[in-house]
């Protein structure tokens, strides 16, 4: 006697597919808006870290790490920057070497897309007591180029990261420290207009959080 066979139809396996493809589309965005939450917490850590490290410097120098860069025409490193339109500015070697405040200079997990050298994946990072010391012209004029103003506002020091956009070109650094207005925070990173947002993770000598 002939014994049927069991076995799913083509309209349940139909439907078991349609079932994976939608807990696809739910799993999937939340895995990638964790990654990037992971990062910004390494980010906001990192900057902690080298806060606390550049405060330390402090004490033993009173003064402040200078900047390096990668200038801008060039594309070389120097040790010591002092070009305004340098492509990258970063914390220099004097934070690590001959004390280590820093074991090393943490990397950037969100700049990916800057190329060789490696030192383009820093965290951006500026002098501004030093600069203004040396009569430099302001990295942020702001209007009328009140440079005072950035620095009774941030303080000595600031960085900042590229955040979750992957580029620090969001960062609207004439606002800072400037009159009020609607885009006093422009350019700073804020996870209620989504984990996945722009705006560059930015701390100071006086804040901690701009813009999230």
């Amino acid at each position: 006697m002939y014994k049927r066979q069991k076995g799913f139809t083509l309209i349940e396996l139909l439907i078991v597919v349609a079932i994976i493809a939608i807990l696809a589309a739910i799993a999937i965005p939340n895995f990638l808006q964790a990654q990037v939450r992971a990062k910004i917490s390494r980010s906001k850590s990192d900057l902690r870290t080298i806060a606390t490290a550049l405060e330390s410097y402090n004490v033993d120098h009173n003064v402040y790490p200078y900047s390096s860069g990668i200038n801008s025409q060039t594309g070389e490193i120097e040790l010591q920057n002092t070009e305004m339109a340098s492509a990258h500015k970063f914390l220099s070697r004097a934070i690590t070497t001959p004390t280590a405040y820093l074991t090393s200079i943490p990397l950037d997990p969100f700049a990916t897309e800057y190329v060789p050298p490696k030192e383009g994946k820093n965290y951006f990072y500026t002098n501004l007591a030093l600069e203004k010391r040396r009569d430099l012209q302001p990295p942020w004029p702001g209007p009328g180029g009140a440079f005072e103003n950035r620095l009774q506002f941030l303080g000595d020091w600031a960085m900042w990261g590229c955040g979750p956009d992957l580029t620090r070109g969001s960062l609207s650094p004439a606002n800072i420290g400037g009159p009020e207005s609607t885009d006093y925070y422009k350019g700073f990173y804020d996870p209620t207009n989504g984990t996945i947002s722009g705006g560059n993770i930015f701390r100071s000598q006086r804040h901690v959080n701009l813009g999230y």
